[in-house]
């Protein structure tokens, strides 16, 4: 969930969710006799891979309103989470393939092993992709 698609926020803590706050505070003006400005802060504390995502910043007076969007990008560790590996078969000469995608945050590279090492690659075994998606293709001629 994408709370800057969703929400608007208001001064401080936030009612949905008190790790977010925004803090806004008066700047004098920059000239004498000029308007009062503002500057405001927008502060999450114990980042989520939820609050990856667009946030923007919105001003508005009598005379308009102006729009500057900033992007949050919250890094992870690679996860299988939501493709996990299947088991295939495979009989008479078919070619088997098994696939997998990791989700992170940058891109993960992969490389497949079996019983702890890393497979090499030759007729038989065939690689396709290195990341974030890679599917093996195993054939085996008897």
């Amino acid at each position: 969930m994408r709370f800057s698609t969703l929400y608007r926020f208001t001064n401080g803590a936030q009612s949905f969710d008190d790790r977010i706050v925004l803090e806004q505070e008066r700047l004098p003006p920059l000239v004498a006799g000029g308007e009062e400005r503002s500057q405001g802060h927008l502060i999450i504390t114990d980042v989520l891979r939820a609050d990856d995502g667009l946030y923007a910043c919105v001003a508005s007076n009598k005379g308009g309103e102006a729009l500057k969007n900033g992007h949050i990008s919250v890094e992870f560790p690679p996860s299988f989470a939501t493709t996990p590996l299947k088991e295939a078969w495979s009989w008479d000469n078919h070619p088997v393939n098994i696939s997998c995608i990791a989700e992170s945050i940058p891109n993960a590279t992969i490389t497949w092993r079996l019983n702890e090492r890393e497979i090499d690659r030759d007729g038989n075994i065939q690689q396709i992709g290195n990341g974030p998606a890679s599917t093996l293709s195993v054939s085996l001629h008897f």
